[in-house]
């Protein structure tokens, strides 16, 4: 797969053309890009409560960036991929839905990208807009990846979707409380850094 193509079904997805995640579901020479695409659309969203840290000035920097970026960017792609078998077990084993798991891995990966909107998290009165946007980005393509990777209607897909993303949200809260830096934020990119406690 050229980085031409990837290329173009960004483009295609920031204009919210869900076409393309059929695209992706279909081609399998996309697997391993769309893993790299997953990788650092999850890496870049802990960027953005990193940088919120750096800005406001506290302490212990260094431990901040390790557990926003790279522990917590590495277990959100290990709990999204548990999203992904939730929703697709559910699709396919319950709900009457047909596909190959790697059809679905394909085309919910792709739509995993608006994750990077919370990059932007470090402008600090948007920040947990900027976080719950890009959570709901990506909830957003979910349910269209899947309803283009299983044939399942609007509601059967709601369904299987809403399942795998509360397993998502729940174990992601699990994370950001836990190995707190400061009080602040645990092992968790993106909003999910961020403690209530």
């Amino acid at each position: 797969m050229s980085v031409q193509t990837l290329g173009g079904w960004l483009l295609r997805l920031a204009r919210m053309d869900t076409t393309v995640l059929g695209e992706a579901a279909a081609t399998a020479a996309a697997t391993g890009p769309l893993v790299a695409v997953v990788v650092a659309c999850s890496f870049i969203s802990g960027l953005g409560p990193w940088l919120w840290w750096v800005f406001q000035d506290f302490p212990s920097k260094d431990e901040a960036f390790v557990k926003a970026v790279l522990a917590g960017g590495g277990l959100q792609v290990l709990v999204w991929l548990g999203w992904l078998y939730v929703s697709y077990l559910l699709a396919t084993r319950v709900l009457g839905g047909a596909g190959e798991l790697m059809a679905v891995f394909r085309a919910m990966a792709l739509g995993f990208v608006p994750m990077v909107i919370a990059v932007a998290m470090f402008l600090e009165p948007l920040a947990i807009g900027l976080g719950v946007l890009a959570v709901g980005g990506v909830a957003f393509m979910a349910q269209a990846a899947l309803q283009t990777a299983t044939g399942l209607d609007a509601g059967k897909a709601a369904v299987a979707n809403l399942v795998g993303f509360t397993f998502f949200t729940l174990v992601m809260s699990l994370l950001g409380s836990v190995g707190e830096v400061r009080g602040a934020g645990g092992i968790a990119p993106g909003v999910f850094f961020f403690s209530l406690s």
